[in-house]
């Protein structure tokens, strides 16, 4: 089951990518309507900005790295070092190499409505990428 949502989760990924790069309008006029969207209910409602904030933050590098350590560390204590290893030296590593690898490869501008600031590109989501992986692994 695992392996069936992770092809579909990357053959959604590639059509995006695909769209983008094409400039296929429906996929343009799609997402602009989900961003107004929730701009309209961020603006009138300053709670659902405040979650998606603390979302960003929580499904974000700094936690996600920690998160690594943390299940290394209990890797370690579990005495399972090949999991371990794996997580220190392939897992960390190469999620971040390929997030920042695929921004830099599409290099799309977040767009002038983006409900939170973050310095780097819009597409493909760091977040969407690294959920990707994770399903991957698991």
């Amino acid at each position: 089951m695992a392996a069936w949502i992770a092809v579909l989760a990357t053959a959604v990924y590639a059509v995006m990518w695909v769209g983008y790069c094409q400039h296929w309008n429906w996929l343009y006029r799609m997402d602009w309507s989900l961003l107004n969207a929730a701009r309209d209910v961020a603006l009138k409602h300053p709670l659902w900005l405040r979650f998606w904030e603390g979302v960003s933050y929580a499904l974000g590098p700094v936690p996600m790295s920690a998160l690594g350590i943390g299940m290394t560390v209990l890797a370690l204590v579990m005495r399972n070092l090949r999991t371990a290893l794996v997580l220190a030296f392939a897992c960390g590593p190469l999620n971040e190499f390929a997030t920042a690898a695929a921004k830099a490869m599409v290099d799309r501008p977040r767009p002038a409505t983006m409900l939170v600031a973050a310095p780097s590109t819009s597409f493909p989501s760091g977040h969407a990428l690294e959920a990707m992986e994770i399903g991957s692994v698991v």
